[in-house]
């Protein structure tokens, strides 16, 4: 981090991450000569595994997504600033539904069951180390529903 001044009360007010020679001692002065693809990830997977049992009228599904980083903010060559990248993860969702009676089927949907942690990095090819600008969680979303086919 670079400090650029100091608050109203005196404290260090800071900013970056930055490379280079104004940055701090663990910087260096390469800029990428390439980069991957602005908001592109390198891979993402889906999976699942399901569950169907047409003689009880029983279904269940677990599915996994996984994202990895996703290049958000390009750094720039100005101030040596570092990129920006969406943090890798992954979202468990539970699918689960019954038939009560013939045509009357109740379902339940958990989405992101694990509630991973999600945020905002700063590339680390250019920092030793790995620096989080933002984290968050987006939250767990449940749903209950009733179908009616005639």
């Amino acid at each position: 981090l670079r400090q650029t001044g100091t608050s109203n009360t005196g404290n260090p007010i800071y900013q970056g991450p930055y490379t280079g020679t104004d940055g701090p001692p663990y910087g260096n002065n390469s800029i990428p000569t390439s980069r991957r693809l602005f908001d592109q990830p390198e891979y993402i997977v889906n999976a699942n595994i399901t569950y169907n049992n047409p003689d009880w009228g029983t279904a269940a599904t677990l599915s996994v997504f996984s994202q990895s980083e996703v290049l958000t903010a390009v750094g720039s060559g100005s101030d040596l600033s570092a990129d920006q990248y969406a943090a890798a993860y992954y979202q468990l969702d539970l699918t689960f539904s019954q038939e009560i009676t013939e045509g009357l089927v109740m379902s339940f949907r958990v989405t992101n069951i694990t509630d991973s942690e999600r945020g905002i990095v700063y590339d680390q090819s250019l920092l030793n180390g790995t620096y989080s600008r933002q984290t968050y969680k987006v939250g767990q979303t449940y749903s209950l529903s009733m179908k009616y086919t005639f």
